[in-house]
């Protein structure tokens, strides 16, 4: 049996469809799929803080989240060992901007992609470190989010018929520029206009846009989310559930260069339309 070891970088939504592609991969080539996941600045929380366990896939933890000098000599420390353990351990690594040449021109995967066939074929022992979906999936495959987060969104969504709005801001100068919130506003007013009854769930990491659209729509803003920050352990699961139930709704308003609408989109198979000014 060949064996893929994959990590996943990024953010929530750009490691859940590394995760996916892997699945994939995994399913296709009849491989024992490996993933490593890091508990960083970027995401601090660890795997089984998301999600449910994945059969026949093992899931390694590795932690270096924080700021002070300790931590920082820390994380190079551990990295020169992760990078030795993989090197001993893989008979062949591929890179993010390797991973990005075989993509097609949207940054997707292609349907058969001759690079990762020849990697299923010539080698028993495969790492891939990306934040990109490698693999072509023809089926939908099941992320384990953890049960108490799919509950509360099903609290929430079941019986309603809402549109999705997500707002990035944050750290994401892009969406900030092409995606501004005005834009939002006046299309979340179309489709009142359309359907008087129409209500929205509404995903922003932040405070400020949550609290204007609550301000200018009422009662026809939803959102379950509690902690909008996402560089504690409960903003990362308010984000896993922000994400869920977008991918519940019957349509996303989504933001410029986010991932985050798309996934979310991807995943409950439903339309997305990006909200910009390009």
């Amino acid at each position: 049996m060949t064996t893929l070891i994959v990590r996943p970088l990024g953010g929530l939504a750009n490691r859940i469809r590394v995760i996916k592609a892997a699945q994939s991969y995994a399913n296709k080539y009849a491989a024992r799929l490996i993933i490593i996941w890091d508990k960083d600045n970027v995401l601090n929380a660890k795997y089984e803080d998301c999600f449910e366990p994945i059969d026949r896939v093992k899931v390694i933890n590795i932690s270096y989240s924080g700021h002070s000098s300790l931590h920082i000599a820390r994380k190079k420390i551990i990295h020169r060992l992760y990078l030795l353990i993989i090197k001993l351990s893989s008979q062949i690594q591929v890179y993010d901007l390797e991973v990005r040449n075989h993509l097609n021109e949207e940054k997707g995967p292609r349907i058969e992609e001759p690079f990762f066939i020849k990697l299923a074929r010539d080698y028993r022992k495969v790492y891939i470190q990306t934040c990109y979906e490698f693999h072509y999936q023809r089926d939908h495959f099941f992320i384990p989010i953890k049960k108490s987060i799919v509950q509360k969104c099903r609290t929430l969504i079941l019986h309603r018929d809402m549109i999705g709005v997500h707002v990035r801001r944050g750290d994401n100068l892009m969406s900030h520029k092409y995606s501004p919130l005005d834009l939002f506003i006046k299309k979340m007013d179309e489709n009142i206009g359309v359907d008087p009854s129409t209500t929205f769930y509404v995903s922003t990491d932040s405070n400020e846009v949550y609290e204007t659209l609550k301000q200018i729509f009422g009662d026809k803003v939803y959102t379950a989310a509690t902690v909008r920050s996402r560089d504690t352990l409960k903003g990362i699961q308010s984000a896993l559930l922000d994400f869920y139930c977008l991918s519940k709704c019957k349509k996303i308003l989504g933001s410029y260069d986010s991932s985050f609408s798309e996934i979310a989109a991807k995943m409950g198979k439903i339309p997305l339309e990006v909200i910009s000014t390009i």
